[in-house]
């Protein structure tokens, strides 16, 4: 044990040497009416960045139709780093090629991405997965997941205009040289059905390609609509699409290398068009701005190795700012999920009793609790209202923190009533908090199930069962589907409370 508290030493020490640099200028808060973006840059180009989404924001809004001045329930957290380092500061073995990613777990919703001036493409696709979440969830087929991605991930904004339906040059080159797959593959298949990276980036390429076609043509555009509603109506992907557009599959593929060779058609915008949103530009305090990314290691699935070296990470680097409550509050969440729980609860019962709207210590001690709840025997009960009192505090506080939502859900799942109108109008309010994030979406839909209320969790597991990110999660939605259908339809007299498939592990 102490060999591997020495090496877990050895390796923080290391990691923190080499991420000096990364961490050596300040870091700066842009926060707009829908984010709040984060970024160890110049803080003119952060300014810069902030707007850029916004304009993004506004275009994808006005193009669906929906209230361009109309800000989210809770904003994104957007980081902009300077290089792949930065990135794995977050998560260890981002590869060097990556560019940036998304993450939406039970802890936190946010993306990160290298800056890079007139190019956000990564963070942009991520994005668009984000908004589709948000407004317009469906158990859509996986080409249409990433092609409307890629589609609006393309998009140039500078400060004056936004143009969207760009082609993405290698996309456009593997359409151009290489082997299409078979349309009746991209339609009814998932990224992780292809045997080969040239067959994935194909299926990309064709996903992209097919959803510009889509997106290109008003008329065209009313057929998609008429597929989506018709994959709704039980329709299986090919008869879905032949019956949308009119054409054969063999004449679809046809049409779409055609349209490959043409120049595509786009969409631009001036900003203009939309009302310019204030930026409020702070910047963080040293310890915050140093632990900002090893915080958001914190929201991944580390296992004991890679938590033991965060929470060594976290412990140097906490032991240079004392005092500061950002440093306080990162290193009490590893510390309760890694380390020693009790010396986190006496760091939060001490910012508790100075300051009793501290709403990161509340929810915090409640964390400690529900994890205590795991091997508390008898005493699980007496935990379990310890977390619910501290999280009562906390949501009067903010009401507006999924997270707050989700565990008090986790709690009253141990009452025999559960769930009750109360419990269902939390869980839900969770949902529409945070749509994107799966296990909340798979908590809502066990509710309603266990409420005999078949179509309406049905409907929430939908968007995971065609989830084209995760195998474990599309499998793990579409066995609940199946439960969900043969207890709806009479077909088993199986109690659906012992048959939900839990969420595979954040």
């Amino acid at each position: 044990m102490k060999a591997l508290q020495l090496l877990v030493a050895c390796v923080a020490m290391l990691v923190l040497s080499a991420a000096g640099s990364a961490s050596a200028a300040d870091w700066h808060r842009a926060e707009t009416p829908r984010f709040i973006v984060y970024s160890n840059g110049d803080p003119t180009s952060l300014r810069e960045a902030a707007l850029e989404l916004e304009l993004y924001d506004s275009a994808l809004r006005f193009m669906h139709g929906l209230d361009v001045n109309a800000a989210p329930a809770r904003k994104l957290s957007i980081y902009l780093v300077r290089d792949t380092a930065g990135l794995r500061q977050v998560s260890p073995d981002a590869p060097e090629m990556m560019r940036g990613f998304y993450r939406a777990s039970n802890d936190e919703i946010f993306a990160i991405a290298i800056r890079e001036r007139r190019n956000m493409r990564t963070l942009l696709h991520e994005y668009a997965h984000h908004f589709m979440l948000a407004n317009f969830a469906s158990g859509y087929p996986s080409w249409l997941v990433e092609g409307y991605a890629e589609y609006f991930g393309t998009a140039d904004i500078d400060a004056h205009q936004i143009t969207i339906g760009l082609p993405d040059p290698d996309r456009q080159s593997w359409l151009s040289y290489a082997d299409w797959l078979p349309l009746r593959s991209v339609l009814e298949g998932r990224p992780s059905d292809f045997n080969t990276n040239i067959q994935v980036t194909q299926f990309y390429g064709q996903s992209w390609m097919l959803t510009h076609w889509f997106m290109s043509d008003a008329a065209r555009l009313r057929q998609l609509v008429a597929y989506a509603q018709n994959l709704q109506a039980g329709m299986d992907p090919v008869e879905a699409i032949e019956d949308a557009t009119g054409m054969s599959v063999a004449d679809l593929e046809r049409t779409l290398k055609a349209y490959a060779g043409q120049r595509v058609a786009l969409k631009r915008f001036s900003a203009d068009q939309f009302a310019r949103p204030n930026v409020e530009i702070t910047t963080l305090s040293p310890g915050a701005g140093d632990l900002l990314l090893a915080s958001l290691r914190l929201n991944n699935p580390l296992g004991e190795e890679g938590g033991a070296q965060a929470l060594g990470l976290i412990r140097a680097k906490a032991a240079r700012y004392p005092g500061d409550p950002f440093v306080e509050t990162v290193l009490a969440r590893a510390e309760i999920d890694y380390g020693d729980p009790q010396t986190a609860e006496a760091v939060l019962q001490r910012r508790l009793a100075a300051n009793a709207d501290d709403i990161d210590a509340l929810m915090l001690l409640a964390r400690i609790r529900l994890k205590a709840m795991e091997t508390a025997g008898d005493n699980e009960l007496a935990m379990g209202r310890e977390a619910r009192n501290f999280l009562a505090r906390a949501y009067q506080l903010d009401p507006n923190r999924y997270q707050i939502l989700y565990q008090l859900g986790q709690v009253r799942q141990l009452s025999s009533n559960y769930p009750t109108d109360n419990d269902m109008a939390s869980i839900l309010t969770a949902y529409d908090l945070a749509p994107q994030v799966g296990s909340i979406r798979f908590a809502a839909a066990r509710a309603h199930l266990m409420r005999r209320e078949y179509d309406e969790g049905i409907t929430l597991l939908e968007p995971l069962a065609n989830d084209p990110h995760s195998d474990g999660t599309a499998a793990a939605a579409k066995a609940m589907i199946a439960r969900a259908v043969s207890m709806r339809d009479g077909t088993t007299t199986t109690d659906v409370i012992e048959v939900v498939v839990e969420a595979p592990a954040e």
